[in-house]
């Protein structure tokens, strides 16, 4: 092949790329197949990971068996933000919807509308900038953890999980290490450092540096508004407090211990504006509200391992193996498990709303997706 036709082919490939990206810019449902353009509430969602909210309350998912990231608008109407479906890693540079994505993971949208998600198979963190142009923001691809110290665009990550990031623009990564599990640290200027864990799979390291601490199962991260960290730990069974001083402690240990006759599996963690945690209970099919004091109690879920009672009390509704969680006032969201690797987000009111606290807000899939696969 002589070099005139070479050219010709680069040429084209060029254009057709260029037309191809313009052309995924401009449709706001290239993925009507999937249910873009929908109601959410009319889509099937299958094997969900991540939830998060941004400042104007629209909600993004990682949708990871369909290697997406997804939006659900105040409008109800869900589309598609990054991946275009085929396992991979490509697409950096240009438009998020054409992106090769590979098992998305947790996901975080900070201050300026930036959507930031975990890579897990391609090991890497991306970012979805407020344009819709995906970039890659930590890791080289290789598996491992090494360039602690170093930046995160040049480290090796494993797994990376679940994520949160504070009003900084702090970054807080959680993942396996041995048969345990780790946090990381990428600062707002890109450096990514231990945050806590030492690889030791067990329970320990209450009252001490973070660094040494011994985890089972880090399920999900949150922070509150003064930069502590919370570790859901679904194994052990309990949540535990990094504080800003690095100091790891367990929060309402003894209170937890009150409600150990339980099956308690803590799946996903939110924390309010107040300091009151919400704990997303996999194990009792639960969403439980631990206060500013350590008072633990039920805040929504009867224990029933299905899904019911849309528009009523959320006390009394049946919430299905509920796992990452989300507050932006004034509901609480979280993603629920369905049969048939079927999930739904479902909402539950913090109020105001004409039912008492003592009865327990509505809890509402009018915003989310929560249709059955069929059984």
């Amino acid at each position: 092949m002589d070099a005139k036709i070479i050219f010709q082919y680069f040429l084209f490939a060029l254009i057709f790329g260029c037309v191809f990206s313009a052309s995924l810019f401009a449709q706001p449902y290239p993925y009507k197949g999937i249910g873009d353009g929908k109601p959410a509430t009319d889509v099937i969602l299958t094997l969900v990971d991540g939830i998060a909210v941004d400042r104007e309350g629209n909600i993004y998912i990682s949708h990871r068996s369909m290697n997406r990231i997804r939006k659900i608008g105040k409008d109800g109407i869900i589309t598609t933000v990054a991946g275009n479906g085929e396992a991979g890693y490509s697409g950096d540079g240009g438009p998020g919807r054409g992106a090769n994505l590979d098992l998305p993971s947790g996901i975080a949208v900070d201050g300026k509308g930036n959507v930031i998600f975990s890579d897990k198979m391609n090991s890497r963190l991306r970012k979805i900038d407020a344009n819709g142009v995906i970039s890659t923001i930590a890791g080289t691809g290789r598996e491992g953890y090494k360039g602690n110290g170093g930046q995160a665009i040049d480290a090796a990550l494993f797994l990376p999980d679940m994520i949160t990031m504070d009003k900084a623009g702090n970054i807080y990564l959680i993942s396996p290490q041995g048969r345990s599990w780790i946090v990381r640290k990428i600062s707002a200027y890109g450096v990514i450092t231990l945050f806590a864990g030492n690889a030791v799979q067990g329970y320990s390291g209450n009252g001490g540096p973070a660094r040494e601490a011994s985890f089972h199962t880090l399920k999900d991260v949150a922070v509150d508004a003064q930069g502590n960290v919370y570790l859901a730990d679904y194994i052990n069974q309990n949540i535990r407090k990094i504080d800003t001083g690095g100091t790891i402690s367990t929060v309402a240990e003894e209170n937890w211990k009150l409600i150990a006759d339980e099956e308690i599996h803590p799946s996903g963690i939110a924390v309010d504006a107040e300091g009151n945690i919400f704990v997303s209970d996999s194990g009792s099919s639960k969403i439980r509200k631990i206060d500013t004091q350590g008072k633990v109690t039920v805040y929504a879920g009867n224990g029933q391992f299905k899904d019911f009672g849309d528009g009523g009390p959320a006390i009394a509704a049946g919430i299905r193996s509920p796992g990452a969680a989300w507050l932006f006032r004034p509901t609480a969201t979280c993603m629920s498990r369905k049969r048939h690797r079927t999930a739904s987000a479902r909402s539950i009111r913090t109020g105001p709303y004409p039912w008492s606290r003592a009865r327990g807000y509505p809890v509402s899939a009018a915003t989310a997706a929560r249709r059955h696969r069929p059984s």
